[in-house]
């Protein structure tokens, strides 16, 4: 029986049913309908922390550049914007190598010959130039993949998705992804770079840059959140803002600032020259940071015969101001 409401004039009417709500269980609920998801997700950090486990793969580089991030990627995603020859990929294959999880790098750059090769570089201190020569011997080559191995186990755990050959859908960065975690509780995907992605996927051109970036990226974001995983991507800037520090200084679209953990501008002063030891200095600053100081810059080092980086003890930072470009 339905009920009924008097109105001031004596009248009655029948009050009118409660809308269905449609809304998803997982999307809307109060506080005590998300308790116990979110209690189990405390507990479960709770007995990361207390056996040493780390909660997200690391970061690594330096003290100082992991301490920006508190120590982990969190799920989600994290932007690297540079001018040319700030030394971006190679600070991400870093990353990658020391992240202490599986990962996942998907290059729409640089081919898989040159991914490898940085890697052993870096690990074994060897001048990256003698890859390209022909100098190096198969036998060289192989002690240098054994050591490489050797000094970082980690390097085992990473997988390349070579999409410089061919074209290479969303779908099957996802398969790829889902394969390099397999039971991992982590994984750390670098996509090089954001900009060559879109312009492989554009359909004929008949889609503009900037609505094709803004579909990728939230397809990537949306990637991140179904694996649980921590994305790198590696991002062209605008012209007008080569050299920028700023979290639009990303080409084509606003979603990287807005949908992202972090943006970083990594700054290399062309002026300066290799020094004794073959590096230059290049200062990451943290456009936007969810984990901590917005604006902060954090000193590197880069040499870049070996394709490697280190945090840099004698910087000084210029600039620790909110930056609200």
């Amino acid at each position: 029986m339905s009920s009924t409401a008097v109105h001031a004039n004596g009248a009655s009417t029948a009050e009118k049913p409660a809308r269905a709500i449609k809304v998803q269980p997982l999307k809307f609920g109060t506080l005590a309908a998300y308790k116990e998801v979110c209690r189990a997700r405390i507990a479960a950090r709770h007995d990361a922390f207390k056996h040493k486990r780390p909660l997200g793969p690391l970061v690594g580089i330096s003290k100082d550049f992991a301490a920006q991030f508190g120590g982990y990627f969190e799920v989600g995603l994290t932007v690297f914007h540079a001018e040319p020859g700030s030394g971006k990929s190679a600070l991400c294959a870093q990353i990658l190598a020391e992240a202490q999880c599986p990962g996942l790098y998907v290059t729409f750059e640089m081919n898989r010959y040159q991914l490898v090769d940085r890697h052993l570089a870096r690990e074994c201190g060897e001048y990256i130039g003698k890859f390209r020569t022909g100098e190096m011997s198969p036998e060289r080559w192989d002690a240098l993949f054994a050591e490489a191995h050797k000094r970082n186990p980690n390097l085992a755990k990473i997988h390349l998705l070579d999409a410089t050959r061919v074209r290479t859908s969303l779908d099957e960065i996802k398969d790829a992804a889902i394969a390099a975690k397999g039971n991992s509780p982590h994984l750390l995907i670098v996509i090089d770079s954001a900009h060559a992605m879109v312009r492989g996927l554009r359909a004929g051109g008949k889609v503009s840059a900037y609505d094709a970036t803004e579909n990728c990226i939230t397809q990537v974001q949306q990637l991140a959140a179904d694996l649980e995983a921590s994305v790198v991507l590696i991002a062209e800037q605008n012209r007008s803002e080569r050299g920028g520090r700023g979290q639009s200084a990303c080409a084509n679209a606003s979603v990287y600032e807005y949908g992202s953990n972090h943006v970083l501008a990594l700054m290399r002063d062309q002026e300066i020259k290799p020094d004794r030891q073959g590096e230059v200095p290049i200062t990451a600053r943290f456009a936007k940071n969810r984990d901590g100081q917005q604006g902060v810059e954090v000193g590197l080092r880069f040499r870049c015969k070996t394709m490697s980086f280190r945090g840099d003890p004698d910087f000084v930072s210029s600039c620790c101001d909110e930056d609200d470009e």
